[in-house]
């Protein structure tokens, strides 16, 4: 099974304390095309997919600082909730969303085409990081840790 380079990437972003809740999803799809030749045209629908077809679902959250949706792994504690109640979140396939931001969406084909929509000529232009409320490409220290997130 395909296991998409974005998922490293998000793991090592996480355990070095470099984000505290997530990455964006043109973040994640900007890894995906950088770190795997073959996927030089992923997309929202290709993300989407993978997501899918994880063994472990991910988490996402509307970030209050950058006002975006960011994508995370579900972390212990989550799942502990879980554990004891599996309606503490709402579930969209397999997305756990973590905050309210979801409700809207009844599912993940409507999620997936509202990111699409959002996001496609953010990722054809290639700005994949959000600096200051402005999409942009990534930079040297943002490039250096998505290759140094290959070798885990």
């Amino acid at each position: 099974m395909y296991s998409p380079s974005w998922l490293k990437v998000l793991a090592f972003h996480e355990q070095h304390g470099i984000i505290w809740n997530g990455l964006t999803i043109p973040f994640l799809i900007g890894a995906e095309r950088l770190l795997n030749e073959k996927q030089s045209k992923y997309s929202v629908k290709d993300f989407f997919e993978n997501v899918n077809n994880l063994t472990t679902p991910i988490t996402i959250l509307k970030c209050s600082q950058i006002h975006e949706f960011v994508i995370g792994t579900l972390d212990n504690e989550t799942q502990l909730l879980l554990n004891k109640n599996p309606n503490t979140y709402l579930r969209i396939g397999n997305i756990i969303c973590t905050d309210e931001s979801l409700k809207e969406f009844r599912t993940a084909d409507d999620f997936s085409a509202f990111c699409s929509a959002e996001y496609e000529k953010i990722i054809q232009t290639n700005t994949f990081s959000l600096q200051n409320g402005t999409w942009r490409t990534f930079d040297s220290h943002e490039l250096e840790n998505i290759k140094r997130s290959a070798k885990m």
